[in-house]
């Protein structure tokens, strides 16, 4: 019985390891708006806006109302908030990769995106 459990707990740790080196940035629930730009396979160029779910310094998850394909190549313009009264907003400009799409129902219709950043903007 020593030997299951030994094994048990070792696969467990496992599976930890894994998550863990999938998430090896760590990410913060920020809500920003995001303008999403992507060229489309018939070279029309899209544009729609989203929301930001999550955000780390390798990728962002955002919300938004089209399925965007997994593996496309798009442009990310997130807007930051007001530190200062009397400021103007700010923004984050980067390119990314779409690496994970998925239908969702709350609170809205629409689709889920996990971007990786390939590079940022000034």
């Amino acid at each position: 019985m020593g030997k299951a459990i030994a094994v048990l707990v070792t696969s467990l740790r496992l599976s930890e390891v894994s998550e863990i080196e999938k998430r090896r940035w760590e990410r913060y629930g920020l809500e920003f708006h995001v303008y999403i730009t992507w060229k489309e396979a018939s070279g029309s160029v899209e544009e729609i806006v989203g929301t930001t779910r999550d955000i780390s310094s390798s990728g962002v998850c955002l919300r938004c109302e089209s399925l965007i394909q997994q593996g496309a190549e798009i442009n990310l313009k997130i807007e930051l908030p007001i530190v200062l009264e009397g400021t103007t907003g700010s923004h984050m400009s980067a390119r990314g990769t779409v690496v994970r799409n998925e239908g969702v129902s709350e609170p809205h219709e629409g689709y889920e995106l996990g971007i990786m950043f390939d590079r940022f903007y000034p």
